[in-house]
């Protein structure tokens, strides 16, 4: 990589330190679930893309920070010269959901952290901000204009795509815009998947996946919710009822959370069900979690360092609780959380234990009463401790922030639906059926799984084109 020195905002002073970004005052945060970081107006957003140094040949923001390779640099040039909407649209051709990646990837541990700008005296170029910025822009400008269809149906093959979470919205979006006939399946009555029930509305507003939804409307597609691929109906049934092609782009079923003893106990929940409890009617959720939601109590524990930790605290805070800990096992540089994640929690009031680890949950009447704690010593020795809890979150994180990497001819058994899935073409053992690699292999970050589902959509169309799909 080099700098070109000749070009755009290469050359000059700019400013070591971003560009501030608004948020609401921390005594107007507990009293609603409103959006806390305000982004960027136009002449913020200008002033950002400013500093960048446009970085010519391979920009590592793009190459290595970036899943979906977005070209980066080319539209930091365009709205640091003011072109905002052409920008917009350039950053759009990349990710089909340029407004959610702004507000919730983890730009320090992606493409900030690759920015060459970022070091002890400069702060990296604030691209998670500018991203936003730009997708609502463009958002903002399809709702004023009404939105363009640049594509209708026009092919007989239809695809059934199996989850609307990020992959499934990608994939489906791609397909449609190649003329395919798509319909996707979520046993969710909305479409958002994680995006909609796992990120709370004070981060990713419902509003941005309902603007979503309605785009994908608009381009044709077809929504059946409530209904769980897998289950009813099976694989096997979408293939009998005609379709072409079927995507699986159900992400994997959470991971195991380490055994403690009383994990069992009424007040203790794992992250999932918590987030999807609070920031779900519950007459838009699946039959399992329409049970009546849980007491809070006063004292929550959160067990984590992931930003779904981070998450969980924040919202135990605006659903009343008066204490909120979040206990986390290593240092606090280890967290996987962001650190204006971590930083907003501890505003909030959240406070914070490290290096210790929940022995075993203790009970009165069937219900966690308090957490017993060691407390790891980096000298070996230990210490136990208890704190008192009226719920527990398991919010303990297997993600990996760089997302899958490549891997060939590598497949695994998926047995919700009795399929060898090749984790790196996304074929399946059943001819026309392919799988996201994380709907086998795992969690993974949300720009990792729209890139995952658009190079589904590219596979797909390759296989219904009569192309070799390798």
């Amino acid at each position: 990589m080099r700098l070109d020195s000749n070009d755009g905002n290469s050359g000059g002073f700019r400013p070591s330190r971003q560009v501030p970004v608004r948020e609401l005052p921390v005594v107007a945060r507990l009293k609603s679930v409103a959006e806390v970081t305000l982004g960027y107006e136009k002449a913020d957003a200008m002033a950002e893309a400013s500093r960048c140094l446009l970085c010519a040949d391979e920009p590592a923001c793009q190459v290595a920070g970036c899943p979906l390779g977005s070209p980066i640099a080319d539209w930091m040039r365009l709205c640091g010269e003011g072109r905002v909407l052409e920008a917009a649209l350039l950053a759009r051709q990349a990710n089909p959901l340029p407004d959610v990646c702004g507000r919730v990837c983890p730009v320090d541990r992606l493409c900030e952290r690759a920015c060459i700008l970022g070091s002890a005296a400069s702060e990296p170029v604030a691209i998670g901000e500018i991203e936003r910025f730009l997708g609502d822009l463009l958002s903002d400008h399809a709702a004023r204009n009404g939105h363009e269809t640049p594509c209708r149906v026009h092919r007989r093959e239809r695809v059934a795509v199996a989850g609307m979470g990020p992959a499934g919205l990608a994939c489906a979006e791609a397909l449609l815009l190649r003329g395919f006939a798509v319909t996707g399946f979520d046993r969710w009555p909305r479409m958002g998947g994680l995006l909609r029930y796992g990120i709370p509305p004070f981060k990713l507003p419902a509003s941005i996946l309902d603007r979503k939804e309605a785009e994908l409307r608009n381009l044709g597609l077809e929504f059946s919710g409530g209904r769980h691929v897998g289950a009813e109906p099976t694989i096997w049934n979408l293939l009998e009822f005609g379709y072409s092609a079927v995507f699986i782009a159900m992400g994997a079923p959470p991971a195991e959370t380490r055994t403690v003893a009383g994990a069992g106990l009424a007040g203790v929940q794992t992250a999932t069900a918590f987030l999807g409890q609070a920031n779900v009617p519950r007459t838009d959720r699946p039959p399992e979690l329409q049970q009546p939601d849980e007491e809070l109590g006063q004292d929550v524990i959160v067990i984590g360092g992931s930003d779904a930790a981070m998450n969980c605290a924040r919202t135990a805070l605006r659903l009343g609780a008066r204490r909120v800990i979040c206990v986390y096992e290593g240092a606090e540089s280890h967290m996987q959380a962001a650190a204006c994640e971590v930083r907003l929690a501890r505003e909030e009031g959240v406070e914070m234990v490290f290096e210790a680890v929940p022995l075993r949950f203790h009970e009165a009447g069937g219900r966690v009463l308090s957490v017993e704690l060691k407390r790891i010593d980096t000298a070996g020795g230990t210490a136990t401790f208890r704190l008192p809890a009226d719920t527990v979150v398991l919010a303990m994180s297997h993600d990996d922030a760089r997302g899958t990497p490549a891997r060939e001819k590598v497949s695994v058994y998926d047995p919700r639906f009795d399929l060898e899935v090749d984790l790196g073409s996304g074929r399946t053992s059943v001819a026309g059926v392919f799988a996201c690699p994380d709907a086998a292999s795992g969690s993974r970050t949300v720009v990792a799984a729209i890139a995952a589902g658009l190079r589904g959509a590219r596979t797909v169309a390759a296989y219904l084109d009569g192309v070799a799909v390798g």
